[in-house]
């Protein structure tokens, strides 16, 4: 008996694993994966049934509010979203032009929605609207501890593709042999590339998840607040423009679900959709910013 499980550890689906015998296979990201592995370091039987851990690239976790807003804009009022595809391929379009679909109920009627996340506000995934906010905190972007991890590959002879194309690190032999028999009788399709290429592929989630970590960690320090230990120590060594996209990140993440409680509770979907276009239209000027002063150095440079 085999069983895929795609959920956060928890005590129900522990003592579901140990109450029923079989062999395992458990989806995650990078937190949950550890805590899994940190588990089987004190439990024999989940050691023992937990075949595999497959790893999956995060740039960041959201609230269930996301959700909802997102269907809001398409018409699906808040407690009337029923199910929701983040990310629903686009026959003809780049991959990372994908939509969402969103099932729901209008003026008591049953509608499914399919809208290009491009075109929806807060569907700029760097900006961090509803993201919780331990996800600013985590500094495992490849899913290290897992099996295998999977990602989107993000590089532009990729993206065209509209099926969409992923990353694949292998840390398991069964699961590279599986792999490799796919690729020997065609079933799977798959290009070896170098470290390089890969860090490529997910460079922005580096750059924010890892090297600008430790200005998050010093902010926290400076405010006395208690933050994890990380692999990198707390640091104010960073540009003046990254440093105020981190704070604009920071403020997005931690305004926006209070803004989004009064929107829910005036029943006004424009509440929210103006502070946070504000918010949006600030960070982007920040970027601008900060290009212009790379520019001057340049030219100063020359």
């Amino acid at each position: 008996m085999g069983f895929l499980i795609s959920v956060r550890i928890n005590y129900r689906i522990c003592h579901k694993i140990k109450e029923i015998p079989g062999k395992y296979a458990i989806i995650g990201l990078p937190s949950y994966i550890m805590e899994i592995r940190l588990l089987s370091e004190i439990d024999p039987v989940i050691k023992e049934r937990i075949k595999f851990c497959i790893g999956l690239v995060c740039g960041h976790q959201k609230s269930a509010n996301f959700a909802e807003f997102l269907a809001w804009q398409c018409g699906i009022e808040p407690g009337k979203l029923q199910s929701i595809d983040f990310r629903k391929k686009l026959s003809g379009s780049p991959a990372n032009e994908y939509a969402i679909e969103v099932t729901g109920v209008i003026n008591g009627e049953r509608h499914t929605i399919v809208r290009k996340m491009k075109d929806l506000v807060g569907g700029d995934w760097g900006q961090g609207p509803f993201k919780v906010s331990a996800s600013d905190f985590t500094d495992d972007v490849m899913n290290e501890t897992a099996d295998v991890t999977l990602g989107d590959a993000w590089l532009p002879e990729y993206t065209q593709d509209s099926s969409g194309n992923n990353i694949i690190v292998v840390r398991n032999p069964v699961i590279k042999s599986i792999i490799e028999c796919g690729i020997a009788s065609h079933r799977v399709s798959v290009d070896e590339v170098d470290e390089d290429t890969i860090y490529k592929s997910q460079e922005g989630h580096y750059k924010h998840t890892y090297n600008e970590l430790k200005y998050r960690l010093y902010k926290k320090e400076r405010a006395r607040q208690w933050h994890p230990k990380k692999r990198v120590n707390p640091s104010n060594n960073l540009s003046w423009s990254r440093k105020r996209i981190q704070d604009m990140r920071e403020r997005i993440c931690l305004k926006v679900p209070i803004i989004y409680v009064k929107a829910r509770k005036r029943h006004d979907l424009n509440y929210v959709m103006k502070r946070l276009k504000s918010m949006s239209k600030g960070y982007e000027r920040i970027y601008l910013i900060g290009a212009v002063i790379v520019k001057i150095k340049n030219l100063c440079k020359d």
